[in-house]
């Protein structure tokens, strides 16, 4: 019975993030299908922790020479020279391209990607690593792990079941705010938060907001982790409702990344945002949701 009443949203279980706090740790990819060495993301989780989402963004450098790579990167979890491998993702871009506008030297590419799930014990470490088809060493890559604490995922929102909701039962509209704009969201440097900044007084209708963009302008930054969180609730008293990682190599901040479940906004409450990151500096936000 529980099984039928799973939904496809959900209004709780805050998503935990290995690194947080605006720690971002840039792995080189290897050369012609070999593995960089292992990094260090977390040295010891504090919880057992269920992953559920990927969120990587690459930058690709750029010659005059035209050539493109495939890669896979990788999550392992254990100790030094005992690492076993958890999740293996693909990736496939330019690294080496002809014909780009003047002065450009990096292309950015942000990947969202489901893991798992399968519960990592406490205590564990958990490592990256990567390699690319290319024979020169111009893929950066900064990965974050999204997932939930205590074994186990969030309930859904039984009112919003997924088969139904897919049939189009639900008529849903796909939205995206500001409409014709940005919004500037001012990120704290982690591990404070910045303010929660309004994206809807109030939802003419029930909501499933399901991801987010963000760019900086502005002089080029260093590798980054930026962290966004959605919540509902009047001023003084929101309460978060979802979290997902805007990670960055140096000079590609920008990105398009979704949450592994929608969260559920209802008729009538007010939406905010809010971020914070490896250094507090303003991000242009647009939220992206589905209508019903």
């Amino acid at each position: 019975m529980r099984g039928r009443r799973e939904g496809l949203g959900r209004r709780g279980g805050l998503e935990r993030l290995y690194p947080d706090d605006g720690a971002a740790f840039q792995v080189t990819a290897g050369t012609l299908w070999a593995w960089s060495a292992y990094q260090q993301v977390e040295a010891s989780t504090d919880a057992p922790f269920v992953p559920s989402r990927l969120y990587l963004s690459l930058r690709f450098a750029v010659s005059t020479v035209s050539a493109w790579v495939s890669g896979e990167y990788e999550v392992a979890v254990g100790p030094v020279g005992l690492e076993v491998t958890y999740a293996v993702v693909p990736f496939a871009a330019p690294a080496l391209v002809s014909g780009v506008p003047s002065g450009s030297t990096f292309i950015g590419l942000s990947i969202g990607a489901p893991v798992g799930p399968k519960v990592i014990p406490v205590g564990s470490r958990l490592t990256q690593r990567a390699r690319q088809s290319g024979n020169v060493a111009a893929v950066a890559i900064v990965g974050c792990v999204s997932g939930y604490d205590g074994g186990a995922v969030p309930l859904g929102y039984w009112p919003y079941g997924e088969r139904p909701h897919l049939a189009g039962v639900h008529a849903a509209q796909s939205r995206c705010l500001p409409s014709g704009g940005v919004l500037a969201v001012l990120a704290g440097t982690a591990p404070t938060w910045g303010v929660w900044t309004e994206v809807l007084a109030a939802a003419g209708a029930d909501l499933l907001v399901w991801g987010a963009t963000i760019h900086y302008v502005g002089a080029v930054v260093a590798q980054q982790l930026t962290t966004m969180e959605f919540g509902t609730g009047a001023a003084v008293s929101e309460q978060a409702r979802g979290r997902l990682a805007f990670p960055g190599p140096g000079y590609c901040t920008a990105g398009v990344q979704s949450l592994g479940r929608p969260v559920v906004v209802k008729k009538g409450e007010r939406l905010v945002v809010r971020l914070k990151g490896t250094t507090g500096r303003t991000w242009q936000v647009k939220v992206a949701y589905e209508e019903l």
